[in-house]
């Protein structure tokens, strides 16, 4: 029994140090920091080989690693380790810093960019959009000085109209009906189409190829999409649809 308590020991001594030299060799840069306890844990090993060839009655148990190789141990890993950590942590705070430094620039710069393009486009006296579905055209009237226009429907007489109920239909033109009007919305990059789609509907992964700049034609009364489809106008959700993508353009056609 004793003989068999002396292996079990020996055997855990040798799977304690293959585990530390394992440690040590997988961080050979501060291999000489664990030397030490490693060869102290070599040297108790010895003396237990010892005592179990020449003194078998002896109290074994005197030879076996105490606390105070352990402690060492300890002390010698956060040596290491702590000053790792602090360096590690100092180039995270930093990283960080630099990727909050880089956000708030790309959002100054697409804050720039949107004013640039809003003062490049929506300034403009536009009198027609195409689709970008079949190149139809749809003739428009702008509403003073402001993003608003009116679009005609069968000539001049006639307008779109989308009231509050969602439908929509062709009426008489009443600049002072505002089921009338429609906003210009216009769309300079992918992430700006993607957040100005309808969020009660799921966006697609994949949109497909897209001509930037286009505009949204938006109703006022609901904010949904004028809409094309092979000549077929709609009002519709503003979602990924070729034929709700319009080019403003300045030339007026009679449709």
């Amino acid at each position: 029994m004793f003989s068999l308590v002396i292996n079990i020991l020996v055997i855990g001594l040798i799977l304690y140090t293959a585990c530390l030299l394992i440690h040590v060799i997988r961080n050979a840069k501060h291999k000489s920091g664990f030397a030490d306890v490693t060869n102290d844990l070599i040297s108790q090993i010895n003396a237990v080989e010892y005592m179990k060839i020449h003194n078998p009655n002896a109290q074994v148990y005197n030879y076996i690693p105490h606390f105070d190789i352990l402690n060492k141990y300890e002390s010698s890993a956060n040596a290491l380790l702590v000053p790792l950590e602090k360096a590690i942590t100092e180039s995270v705070d930093k990283k960080n810093a630099t990727l909050s430094n880089l956000e708030k620039t790309i959002t100054e710069m697409d804050s720039y960019t949107a004013k640039k393009m809003v003062n490049k486009y929506q300034g403009k006296n536009y009198q027609t959009i195409k689709s970008h579905n079949n190149g139809a055209e749809l003739s428009l009237n702008r509403l003073g000085d402001s993003n608003k226009y009116m679009v005609n429907m069968n000539g001049k007489a006639k307008c779109l109209s989308v009231p509050e109920n969602n439908d929509y239909e062709v009426v008489p033109c009443n600049s002072e009906d505002k089921s009338q009007q429609f906003n210009l919305d216009f769309v300079y990059d992918m992430n700006q189409y993607k957040n100005k789609l309808d969020p009660g509907y799921p966006k697609l992964d994949v949109i497909g190829k897209v001509k930037f700049p286009f505009a949204f034609l938006k109703a006022v009364s609901n904010n949904n999409c004028v809409k094309n489809v092979h000549g077929q106008i709609s009002v519709e959700p503003c979602r990924e649809y070729t034929g709700q993508r319009w080019a403003p353009i300045e030339k007026q056609v009679d449709c």
